[in-house]
């Protein structure tokens, strides 16, 4: 039996800072700009006297580059809010660190109780990340179908995509001066991919709650990374020429 020293070996060594990450933006609209390239990543929404932010994925380093690079844009214009689409961990793996910064959340209100008990609560001791090392109070404002933000020129909805596959409370934010949406896994680009067998159930809901919304749509920016017509999506969810 080999028996080894206590503390004889070499001390171990720190965690290597995480690399940099490089945020950038892309404009996509008069007032919209897709803060990539590295997908899911957020949407900047322009505003007279502020932004809004869709979507908060990925870590602290994530976040605090995209809020480098909107004030970098907007230097003069604070983030009002952060819209979460929904609580999976892809799309929301960044979000403490904007509750680190002061910035108020809006997300449905079935999140609610999974936010405020368990993400924005947990104690993060082994590896403290932002919010840990600066403890700020959760402002979270929830939805249960529908709101409107507005500053009396420049508007967005946030919408749910009711009876949605992918997950309860799914949200997509619709800014009507653009005819463009926002989403997140209710469709995926398949460039060059062969055709489904049948059409996607969760492509098809986000169609029919388009629809049923009367919502005029041009085009579908992805969550995910990319633009297309609103046309592609339709023609995905078997509803080509018809909203």
């Amino acid at each position: 039996v080999l028996f080894r020293s206590i503390g004889t070996g070499p001390a171990p060594q720190p965690p290597a800072a995480p690399a940099p990450i490089q945020v950038k933006a892309e404009k996509v609209g008069e007032v919209v700009w897709f803060l990539g390239p590295a997908a899911p990543a957020s949407t900047l929404v322009e505003f007279n006297d502020y932004v809004v932010l869709i979507e908060g994925p990925g870590s602290d380093e994530k976040t605090m580059s995209t809020l480098a690079e909107v004030k970098r844009m907007f230097p003069n214009k604070p983030v009002k809010y952060l819209i979460n689409t929904h609580h999976h961990s892809d799309h929301s793996g960044g979000i403490r660190a904007f509750v680190a910064e002061g910035i108020p959340i809006i997300t449905h209100e079935s999140h609610k109780k999974y936010y405020e008990t368990e993400i924005f609560k947990a104690a993060h001791t082994l590896s403290p990340d932002r919010l840990a090392r600066n403890p700020k109070p959760l402002v979270l404002e929830t939805l249960k179908d529908k709101r409107v933000i507005s500053d009396g020129k420049m508007s967005l909805e946030i919408h749910l995509l009711k009876d949605n596959l992918h997950a309860e409370g799914l949200l997509v934010v619709y800014i009507p001066s653009e005819k463009l949406i926002v989403q997140a896994d209710a469709f995926h680009p398949r460039p060059g991919a062969p055709p489904l067998p049948a059409p996607s159930p969760l492509t098809i809901n986000f169609v029919d709650n388009v629809r049923r919304r009367n919502l005029d749509v041009q085009r579908v920016l992805h969550v995910h990374g990319g633009v297309d017509s609103y046309e592609t999506v339709l023609k995905a969810a078997g509803r080509s020429g018809t909203n």
